[in-house]
């Protein structure tokens, strides 16, 4: 166990951990969820804990005291029986089924570059937010190659001093685009799970962290099948997604 965890973990909330050595079986439905905490704190906030996770019931609460850490390190066990779906189809299996590395929260990082507007870029973007209407008009119709409102007044005259001189001067020149980072994850986990917050902002236990003011849009996902057995699929990418449109 790591002891720069320790000495940082917070009080108030269940931190998930993986240790270093665990193996998943799937000869039933079964996750394992390890958590711990500042020592003392674990019977208050595991009963915060869903009754289920990825649809599975929650079947056993461990919480124990490492006292030289002093933390509480808490295992919930999630299981069903197997259902008929998650029979192989291509014949019996060895009867303590397939042990392979899988702790129920498996993510697959992709990061590339795509064209935003230049006027989401950091470097700028708080200062677009406040701008009023009238001047994000005018900006947008400039970006988009206007040089002149509909009384000829020269836009470029009407923006200076409400916008950034470097964002003016980049618009000016052509760069109305720059590259950003589109960070997306594709996430595996046991058994049929619920992806209905397809095209929302989603705080789905598992998800890596992402730079301070970006977050999660569940992309949809589906069912596929890993040595025998159904595991669902599910995608999301990560950005400054609005709250308000992408939160409800």
């Amino acid at each position: 166990m790591d002891n720069d965890i320790l000495g940082n973990l917070p009080s108030g909330v269940l931190t998930w951990w993986k240790p270093s050595q665990y193996r998943e079986t799937y000869s039933n439905k079964t996750l394992t969820l390890f958590f711990m905490c500042p020592q003392g704190e674990g019977h208050g906030l595991v009963p915060k804990i869903h009754s289920t996770e990825y649809g599975l019931p929650l079947t056993e609460i461990s919480i124990e005291t490492h006292e030289s850490n002093k933390v509480d390190l808490i295992t919930l066990t999630c299981s069903k029986d197997r259902d008929e779906d998650d029979d192989d189809p291509e014949g019996p299996e060895d009867p303590e089924g397939p042990t392979y590395e899988f702790d129920g929260r498996e993510c697959e990082i992709t990061v590339s570059l795509v064209d935003e507007p230049i006027t989401q870029c950091k470097l700028y973007k708080s200062q677009v937010d406040a701008l009023d209407n009238a001047t994000l008009k005018d900006l947008c119709a400039l970006m988009g190659g206007q040089f002149a409102d509909e009384q000829g007044v020269s836009l470029t005259d009407k923006l200076n001093g409400k916008v950034p001189p470097s964002l003016l001067s980049k618009i000016l020149r052509g760069q109305t685009h720059y590259k950003a980072a589109y960070t997306q994850c594709r996430l595996t986990i046991p058994g049929k799970v619920d992806i209905s917050d397809s095209g929302k902002i989603s705080s789905r236990a598992g998800l890596p962290s992402l730079p301070d003011g970006q977050v999660w849009l569940c992309g949809g996902g589906g069912l596929t099948r890993r040595n025998g057995r159904t595991v669902t699929q599910v995608t999301y990418v990560g950005g400054n997604w609005d709250q308000e449109i992408y939160g409800k």
